[in-house]
């Protein structure tokens, strides 16, 4: 009897080592490039290999890319732990997080094209085709069911690059349900040439009612019924296809509507600034700053770096601000007081400068401490211009 597929060699043993050698060095990087990107590829990849020969390609595929992962996780951060979390959390950002409170969320973000992609896999030409769109919906079902950061917001790079995938599908299937009526010619000359290939020929148009009906001024008539049928199906076909696209289209004129309206809003910044000038000119480039938490500052066309930016991105990824904050409000507060203590800390973190402004001093929250350097540390520079910034030496 023939041997089970599972058991056959081109069922586990990689089908070229060259495009085995090529995915191994992409998702050797991709930890490094994009975590996002990684785990939404495992998740695909994981659905794939169920179908595919070649299983234990993606099996090393697979271990190469988690191995790295957990190799850079360590080298860069400590280890796995302190970038990645995992814990059940349903619902993502839908309101209520409940079952029907997902679907209206969904139907609210993507529109027609969430349903299509439910029902994608079910229209799909081939196998492969099935199977991969299958696929491209765990990561968008990952999204609602698993966080691994802290902030569940990082999920939105799921359902992006789900999405993306099953938008190809999409495109190609509106295009299918366009294009299918032109191609009926086509499909004749395939089957008449099947048929004569077979030893069983293939009936068109007038001989096959003749054929079924077995009277041919019945089959005249149906015939000339059935032209006019297809001519109907294929206004409805495509006054389908218009209504699709533009449902599929609106979405996006809604999102580039609310982008076009918020790039009005302008920020001006001052690469040659009197601050971005003297910080260039007077320190050196590996010298780092304590400033207050900036995420976009004419600061830093200066080149230097600042102890501690805006947090929430690095927060989000898993990494211990908390530790680096409490170290932060304690620079700020001058150790409470304690100038030996304070100049210690600032040796051990590499801290040459204060950069303050009015909005770091009127801050009742950072618990910065003005007396404490006014009274310790020369001024080196005044800019009233900018927010009435201050550079106190701390060397």
């Amino acid at each position: 009897g023939r041997m089970p597929r599972l058991l056959r060699t081109d069922a586990w043993l990689p089908p070229s080592a060259r495009m085995l050698g090529a995915a191994l060095l992409i998702v050797v990087a991709m930890p490094y490039l994009h975590g996002s990107v990684l785990i939404t590829f495992l998740l695909i990849l994981a659905v794939l290999a169920l179908f595919s020969t070649g299983r234990l390609a993606h099996l090393l595929v697979a271990a190469a890319g988690i191995g790295s992962a957990a190799l850079q996780a360590r080298f860069f951060a400590g280890g796995v732990s302190e970038v990645a979390s995992f814990s059940w959390q349903f619902g993502f950002l839908a309101d209520p997080p409940t079952l029907w409170g997902v679907l209206g969320y969904c139907i609210e973000l993507y529109g027609a094209a969430f349903l299509l992609m439910l029902v994608l896999p079910w229209l799909q030409p081939g196998r492969f085709r099935t199977v991969a769109a299958a696929a491209f919906l765990v990561p968008f079902g990952f999204a609602f069911f698993v966080s691994l950061t802290p902030d569940v917001t990082v999920n939105h790079k799921y359902l992006i690059l789900s999405a993306a995938l099953s938008n190809i599908l999409i495109v190609d299937l509106v295009a299918r349900i366009w294009e299918k009526p032109r191609n009926l010619q086509r499909a004749r000359r395939v089957d008449l040439e099947e048929g004569r290939t077979a030893g069983t020929p293939t009936l068109w148009g007038m001989p096959a009612l003749r054929a079924r009906l077995e009277a041919t001024r019945i089959g005249r008539i149906a015939l000339e019924h059935k032209s006019r049928i297809r001519s109907a199906v294929i206004v409805i076909r495509r006054g389908a296809v218009v209504l699709l696209a533009f449902l599929l289209i609106a979405t996006g004129i809604a999102d580039l509507w609310v982008y076009a309206r918020v790039n009005r809003n302008t920020v001006t910044m001052d690469l040659n600034s009197p601050l971005v000038t003297w910080v260039r000119e007077n320190t050196r480039p590996d010298e780092v700053f304590l400033t207050e938490p900036l995420a976009f500052d004419e600061f830093f066309y200066s080149g230097r770096m600042a102890y501690y930016g805006h947090a929430y991105y690095a927060w989000s990824a898993g990494h211990d601000t908390a530790a680096r904050d409490k170290q932060y409000r304690k620079l700020l507060d001058g150790c409470d007081n304690d100038y030996n203590q304070f100049r210690a800390l600032c040796l051990e973190e590499g801290i040459s400068y204060l950069l303050v402004t009015d909005t770091m001093r009127k801050d009742k929250d950072n618990g910065y401490n003005n007396a404490f350097f006014m009274a310790n540390f020369p001024v080196l520079a005044r800019f009233p211009s900018k927010d009435n910034a201050t550079v106190y030496d701390l060397r």
